[in-house]
């Protein structure tokens, strides 16, 4: 998602998306990988972990943060699209027990990564 709604600000294309009121989480995939390795190494048998950032925020609030690292002039249309996915409780991103038996904690948050994955994009603007 994050990708695509950068794809859509860097060309120029018309914002839109639903309202964005659903909860969502990111996580840059330097922590993704760090949480991988943890649960591999420390993790309990048998046991399902979430891997996220432990900071879930509604999905408008990181369109807007996209939006303004990119150009916050960007006219966001929230709410152009429906919505028709699946909505996430706040204790379905909840991380406590991946730390509790592994140790795990995130580092990158959402604004630092999404400045790189821009940089990353504005270099692939032929291919974008």
């Amino acid at each position: 998602f994050v990708n695509f709604a950068a794809k859509l600000m860097l060309t120029g294309k018309r914002a839109s998306f639903t309202s964005g009121e659903q909860l969502y989480d990111f996580v840059h995939i330097s922590d993704a990988v760090k949480g991988i390795m943890a649960v591999e190494q420390k993790g309990k048998k048998n046991t399902a972990y979430y891997i996220g950032s432990n900071k879930p925020r509604k999905l408008k609030e990181f369109i807007s943060i996209i939006r303004d690292t990119i150009d916050p002039s960007i006219i966001l249309y929230l709410g152009e699209l429906p919505y028709n996915g699946r909505s996430l409780s706040l204790e379905e991103y909840d991380i406590s027990k991946l730390t509790a038996d592994t140790g795990y904690e995130p580092k990158v948050n959402f604004e630092d990564g999404i400045k790189t994955t821009i940089e990353w994009l504005r270099t692939k603007t032929d291919q974008i």
